[in-house]
């Protein structure tokens, strides 16, 4: 797997391109994951969206084989923002759609504020925007503190993010075990970075098209909140998942990325990759 040398560490990170070589200037997707996963939570997506679009997928500081943030680290969102615009600055990738899940959704917003001239599409799943309103974070930090405080944490993170059927059992082992490896002080500094989050003053000026998708039983970004996005967001939809949690990324990919495609299939202007003359 290639690396990104960024400031104060490494980002793992995979760039997938079997677009045919008919199309022209084929437009690129680049994918965002939450706490407690790592680029894998893609897996699924990526056969659905390869023949038209170019993929880039990436670990997040602390996350899967990315590199810790060091000591000296800004934890905020525009740290995070950063990395992700530092990706897409040394692939070359001008322009991107955004697809992302949870607290990566939250970064990938906070980018589109900073950079709106580079993103064409936003794809957000289970995603906050006011950090405050996801009451589990403020039980994270106490939990940080023994092994089995953590424990605890990755078994209520499992039942929050999926129902008993969900899942294939292998999915399932494959994910809670990325997740068990979630660092206690990542883990810690995360939730201080959520708990202190709140994009609402900002999000009425944000005018890229937005997906804004959900399960409609997630336990820590309700049905409720995403509709508070959606009317903070001028370009925005919803479409909610019934019998679903927090982790419909993971659970739902297929009907993700159908969602997805068909979104962009109906944005104004030249959206899908053309064709060669």
């Amino acid at each position: 797997m290639p690396f990104l040398t960024v400031a104060g560490g490494q980002l793992e990170y995979e760039l997938i391109d079997l677009t045919p070589p008919w199309l022209r200037e084929p437009q690129a997707v680049l994918f965002h994951h939450g706490i407690g996963t790592d680029m894998g939570i893609w897996a699924s997506w990526l056969p659905a969206l390869a023949a038209r679009f170019r993929l880039v997928r990436f670990s997040m500081r602390g996350f899967g084989g990315s590199s810790p943030p060091p000591p000296d680290f800004a934890w905020t969102l525009d740290s995070f923002s950063d990395d992700l615009l530092a990706l897409a600055d040394a692939l070359g990738i001008e322009r991107f759609h955004l697809i992302a899940e949870s607290f990566g959704g939250t970064v990938s917003l906070n980018a589109a504020l900073a950079r709106p001239e580079r993103v064409n599409s936003l794809t957000l799943l289970s995603t906050p925007h006011r950090g405050a309103s996801v009451m589990p974070v403020a039980a994270w930090p106490a939990l940080t503190a023994s092994a089995e405080g953590m424990r605890q944490w990755s078994q209520e993170m499992m039942n929050g993010r999926f129902t008993d059927t969900s899942l294939t059992p292998a999915a399932r082992r494959w994910f809670q075990g990325v997740q068990e490896q979630t660092s206690p002080e990542v883990l810690r500094r995360l939730a201080s970075l959520i708990s202190r989050t709140d994009l609402t003053p900002l999000l009425p000026r944000l005018r890229a098209p937005a997906l804004l998708m959900s399960g409609d039983a997630s336990p820590y970004v309700g049905v409720e909140q995403i509709v508070a996005l959606h009317k903070l967001l001028p370009a925005s939809r919803v479409q909610i998942f019934p019998d679903a949690r927090h982790g419909i990324a993971f659970s739902h990919p297929a009907q993700c990325a159908r969602a997805f495609t068909c979104f962009v299939a109906g944005l104004s202007g030249p959206s899908n990759p053309e064709e060669k003359s």
